[in-house]
């Protein structure tokens, strides 16, 4: 009876953390729009008590992954800047929500906080992996490619690919009217505003694959916006403490039995 309910209480703490939730964003100066590292954020839930807390990386990043869903405020404090409360930010179960927060030192000419993001862990890669297992007519960029340029921003792994140029940290592809024209960039299937950066939302370690499409007629006729191409980044499952799956499961409930039959 002990060695079962060591086992059943390992499995359920499995399953619990295999449905966690995700909240993860950058923080950016909302004038200059470059990141901000050391930013301390915090999670406030629905009881006003601080759920947890974490610093932004190097690149502004930060990420939270949470055993239950419910609303979330993040509060946020950076030497130099006003701190920033937002308003409560629904969670549900097992998804993923991506922010995008501004910080300024004086009062915001736009909108501090934007969901960039939100989507279910099931389908987030279908649609990149179908095209990609059916040689879609795009260039596709894999995880082992991006794990071959590990300090490359998320526009930078596009230099090499097809048509593709950079400058002044815009996307372009050639123009059928002027020299070049701004490529429509997508994140999970959203089409992300030409306002915001794409290396303020997203960092490498996050994204699963991109597919480049330089024209629009050769892009999937949902990623059709006008006459300029369009990229699309998908992100991965999400990875911060490890995610428990069917062999970890046996490993640590074989770990425990062993166990309680060497004390008993």
């Amino acid at each position: 009876m002990l060695t079962h309910l060591a086992v059943v209480a390992i499995l359920a703490a499995a399953a619990s953390s295999a449905s966690a939730q995700v909240l993860r964003g950058t923080i950016v100066d909302a004038q200059s729009s470059r990141q901000l590292p050391a930013a301390d954020i915090g999670l406030i839930d629905a009881r006003g008590q601080r759920a947890a807390g974490t610093r932004s990386d190097s690149a502004g990043a930060f990420q939270f992954e949470l055993p239950q869903p419910g609303a979330y405020q993040l509060q946020v404090n950076l030497i130099g800047y006003a701190t920033f409360n937002s308003e409560a930010v629904p969670l549900r179960q097992g998804e993923t929500i991506d922010v995008l927060i501004r910080l300024s030192t004086v009062a915001l000419p736009l909108t501090p906080l934007v969901i960039t993001a939100r989507r279910r862990a099931s389908d987030r890669l279908a649609e990149f992996e179908r095209r990609r297992t059916t040689f879609g007519t795009g260039h596709f960029i894999s995880r082992a490619d991006i794990e071959r340029r590990p300090i490359a921003t998320a526009s930078e792994l596009l230099i090499g690919a097809p048509y593709v140029s950079l400058i002044d940290n815009r996307i372009l592809f050639p123009g059928t009217i002027d020299e070049y024209c701004r490529a429509n960039v997508y994140i999970d299937g959203q089409l992300i505003t030409r306002s915001i950066d794409v290396d303020d939302l997203l960092i490498s370690d996050w994204i699963e694959g991109i597919e480049v499409y330089p024209r629009a007629g050769v892009a999937p006729a949902e990623y059709q916006r006008n006459d300029c191409g369009s990229i699309l980044f998908w992100t991965r499952e999400p990875r911060a403490g490890g995610r428990w799956t069917r062999v970890k499961i046996a490993v640590a409930a074989l770990f425990a039995m062993g166990t309680i039959l060497l004390i008993r």
